[in-house]
């Protein structure tokens, strides 16, 4: 009886460990895997291939790159790409992700991947639409439908990858020298020119004879920088650009004085900000042809100087020499310019002429002698038509008006001004009553005078009279 239960014992022990083994058999069969596919292993220029990844007993995002950029969502399924072969080369697909088993709810990472050649249609192939090689479809890692291996006509022999080289194998100049010196994986170079340069001539040559070289030859130049481009293009389509940047020194050509001090036409003007309502023209300064700007609606011609300093600024130009420096400043939303003040409306009474400071802005005028107007000032300036103006600015108020070339006065003044008036109409109201009573009495003196006269001669001629009779 003991036997019999040993006997049975193991034979449970065995179906146990079959069951197991067989189970752990299965579970590896049927783990969540994915895989990617394609139509065909080589198609002709011009056609498609389809591309095929799949998911088996699970579910999880997949990644595709490559031919094919997409992320999908697949559970225990699969989603199709359709790609054309543009060009001879290679389409490849590759994929990754996470996707989780069906039987343990575990992810598992997955990849793989494909690829698919292309090559050139020979010239006694008839063309058509359909892949060059047909029946089962090659898979990345593993292979669904057949297990056939498509290959590539017998009659094409395999294009020849087009070259990628792109770069240069010199790099010169006619005039100055590059820096620093040409290498291949340089792309940047300078060159310092003197400031009589104008033009500049490049040479290039591609370190692969297929690729082509372009923006060699000679090129204009101006004052400043001149950047030029060389573009090497290989002969599958990359291109690299090489940049060339030409410093010509900007130092002035052309010189006048003004004021005692030296001034030189600015060459590169392409950053500056033209006024408004000027046009560009030329005019002839000190023998000389530069560039200048004219205003119809002013009447105005202004070049643009740069003094010892470095500082640039318009000038007026007016009768064939520099006249006054011209600077465009707005100020509480009017467009006006700063000038020179003549040496003969510098002097005023009861006034300062110096540097005045509105705004963070420096103006030719003046300020008050009376510390009681040391919140007014007086700047001297052009408005939008040409015309000169005088402008007084308060500065608690932060208002400006034009200037009647009154002083402001305080309320003081005015009053102790008003007491100083009136005392002196009193004074005159006195002196008019006064002159008026006298005169009065003067003129009725007078009139009694005259009657006592003629009472007088009244009298002595009727005496007379009597005696006679």
């Amino acid at each position: 009886m003991k036997k019999k239960n040993k006997i049975m014992i193991s034979a449970l022990c065995t179906i146990t460990m079959v069951v197991c083994m067989m189970t752990g058999f299965i579970s590896d069969v049927y783990a969540a895997s994915a895989s990617i596919s394609a139509s065909a292993s080589t198609i002709y220029v011009g056609e498609s291939v389809t591309f095929t990844v799949s998911v088996s007993n699970g579910a999880g995002y997949v990644t595709l790159s490559g031919a094919v950029n997409d992320k999908v969502w697949l559970d225990n399924s699969s989603q199709s790409y359709t790609v054309s072969g543009n060009s001879a080369g290679t389409l490849s697909v590759s994929i990754g992700g996470m996707v989780a088993d069906y039987d343990t709810g575990v992810d598992q990472p997955v990849s793989g991947g494909i690829s698919v050649s292309v090559v050139e249609r020979p010239s006694n192939t008839p063309s058509g639409g359909g892949n060059s090689n047909t029946g089962g479809s090659t898979s990345g890692g593993t292979t669904s439908g057949g297990n056939s291996t498509p290959t590539a006509p017998t009659d094409t022999p395999e294009e020849e990858p087009k070259s990628t080289n792109n770069n240069l194998s010199g790099l010169s100049v006619s005039t100055g020298s590059i820096s620093p010196e040409f290498n291949a994986d340089t792309t940047e170079y300078t060159v310092n020119l003197p400031a009589d340069a104008t033009t500049i001539s490049i040479d290039a040559s591609a370190a692969d004879e297929k690729a082509t070289v372009e923006g060699t030859g000679e090129h204009s130049l101006k004052a400043g920088t001149n950047e030029i481009a060389i573009n090497v293009t290989a002969e599958n389509g990359d291109v690299k650009t090489y940049y060339v940047k030409v410093n010509v020194d900007e130092t002035p050509l052309v010189y006048t004085t003004f004021n005692n001090q030296k001034l030189g036409v600015v060459r590169n003007t392409d950053e500056i900000g033209i006024p408004n309502s000027f046009e560009e023209t030329t005019v002839t300064l000190d023998g000389q042809e530069v560039k200048a700007w004219n205003s119809a609606q002013m009447n105005k011609t202004i070049v643009f100087l740069v003094n010892e300093a470095g500082e640039k600024n318009f000038y007026l130009f007016e009768n064939n020499q520099i006249t006054s420096i011209f600077k465009p400043v707005g100020l509480l939303g009017r467009n006006l310019y700063i000038v020179d003040v003549p040496a003969d409306k510098q002097k005023m009474k009861g006034l300062i002429y110096g540097e005045v400071v509105i705004k963070d802005e420096k103006f030719n005028g003046w300020t008050f002698e009376d510390k009681a107007f040391s919140n007014y000032s007086i700047i001297y300036v052009m408005d939008e038509l040409g015309n000169i103006k005088y402008y007084q600015y308060e500065k608690t108020e932060d208002a400006l008006q034009l200037y009647s070339m009154a002083a402001p006065t305080t309320q003081e003044a005015v009053d102790k001004t008003n007491e100083k008036v009136n005392t002196q109409q009193m004074i005159i109201y006195a002196l008019i009553a006064t002159t008026l009573v006298g005169g009065g009495l003067a003129a009725y003196a007078f009139y009694q005078l005259v009657q006592s006269k003629k009472n007088s001669g009244y009298n002595k001629k009727f005496d007379y009279t009597n005696d006679d009779e």
